[in-house]
């Protein structure tokens, strides 16, 4: 091998420890149990980063490259004056979460050998669900919305806040705050839960729309083979 990771790595850059000058194929290993992770969506858990011009990589992957987790959508917030002042009714609509991070980005050709590891992007985050109040009805009407839940990820998405319904100075409802996705686990509220690896959230007719997973191979058009190809060892979105 030309270079071998043998440590836990976050938001890692190959091109800050390996970046041949010549041109040429190199062999990167990923050693078992070896994990490279991304500590935020914004963030790719792995990226070959700046490779000079006619070098190509071929990367054995034998232990785990995970994306983060997408956050869940925050409960909506609504509020309506007192059947006294000025009797009205308010809607709002859940919203989406946050989608999934990624896990490898490809910046040059490379062969991919996942056989005996996993390449996972982030699960999306969870919905939020409505909510509503009218002050026009008698008895007053409130039903507050979920938070949405995290994803699963390295770092797992965090849940949404609680969503809020009130009619001032009569009545309060605050319904649950999502839950957070973690590396084991997506987070679940209410039925509708975050994405689990590679996949988009959950949803359901009173919740925003479902939230997509990351990439788990994003090639930005550069050439990209896989071996070892299968649900298992890859979970996620890809661009070609």
């Amino acid at each position: 091998f030309d270079f071998i990771i043998s440590e836990d790595k976050e938001n890692y850059d190959l091109s800050t420890e390996f970046a041949p000058t010549e041109a040429g194929e190199y062999t990167v290993f990923i050693s078992s149990g070896v994990t490279i992770g991304a500590t935020s969506t914004a963030l790719k858990a792995f990226t070959t980063g700046a490779q000079a011009a006619g070098v190509s990589l071929i990367l054995i992957v034998r232990g785990a490259i995970l994306g983060a987790g997408g956050a869940g959508a925050d409960g909506p917030v609504v509020i309506v004056p007192s059947p006294q002042d000025s009797p009205t009714s308010s809607y709002k609509q859940g919203t989406s979460g946050f989608r999934g991070g990624d896990a490898l980005e490809i910046t040059c050709s490379v062969t991919i050998n996942a056989s005996q590891g996993v390449v996972y992007s982030g699960g999306g985050g969870a919905p939020s669900v409505f909510s509503s109040a009218d002050s026009t009805s008698t008895p007053v009407f409130t039903f507050a919305g979920n938070g949405g839940s995290g994803g699963q990820g390295y770092v797992g998405g965090k849940g949404g806040t609680a969503g809020k319904a009130i009619v001032s100075e009569t009545k309060t409802d605050i319904a649950s705050a999502g839950v957070d996705g973690s590396r084991s686990s997506a987070g679940s509220v209410g039925g509708i839960s975050g994405g689990s690896w590679g996949s988009e959230s959950g949803f359901n007719a009173d919740s925003g729309p479902a939230s997509q997973a990351g990439y788990a191979i994003l090639s930005n058009g550069n050439s990209v083979t896989v071996i070892g190809d299968n649900d298992l060892t890859i979970k996620g979105r890809r661009d070609f």
